[in-house]
């Protein structure tokens, strides 16, 4: 039996997340982020669509992501909406000093991830591109995926989900 050869598939275009890092002069310590601004865990506020993380070294504000081409240079822009969102959730906050961040994220073109049964070797299985959404989608896919080998049926319409979609 002849073997095919492997082909590598590449894409022109990737996820970027955006996110600010404030820090603030009067705060010394996650204690005193708590006392500033009351907030103790991360928080989404869905009206404005971004997530606020109370951190050791500052309070992080993230939720936009892009779809953009390798190439593309950074549109910290993104980064800036992120701010002045923050600073309305947070009015006393007084920033002494933001960091600005974009990163890569293995996601889809649509956004929904690939959970599904190989084409040609249906013993392997995929389960990717959940984009910054992977630690929250994970357990959920897992799920999925136990349903899928073990032969149960799926507690959800997979068909979303279906590499050959594209």
């Amino acid at each position: 039996m002849e073997s095919e050869p492997v082909r590598a598939v590449t894409n022109d275009w990737f996820l970027a997340g955006y996110s600010d890092e404030v820090r603030a002069l009067q705060v010394k310590s996650l204690a005193n982020w708590f006392k500033l601004i009351g907030l103790r865990i991360q928080t989404i506020w869905s009206e404005r669509t971004f997530v606020a993380s109370p951190m050791e070294e500052g309070l992080r504000f993230a939720g936009t992501v892009e779809l953009a081409g390798m190439s593309a240079p950074p549109a910290m822009e993104r980064a800036d909406l992120l701010l002045r969102q923050g600073l309305k959730m947070f009015p006393q906050l007084r920033p002494a000093q933001t960091r600005r961040w974009m990163g890569h994220r293995p996601g889809m073109p649509d956004t929904i991830p690939v959970i599904d049964r190989a084409l040609r070797h249906r013993n392997a299985v995929f389960a990717f591109g959940h984009g910054h959404m992977g630690l929250i989608g994970g357990s959920v896919t897992g799920k999925l995926i136990s349903e899928m080998v073990s032969g149960k049926p799926a507690t959800i319409d997979m068909s979303p989900y279906r590499a050959d979609r594209f």
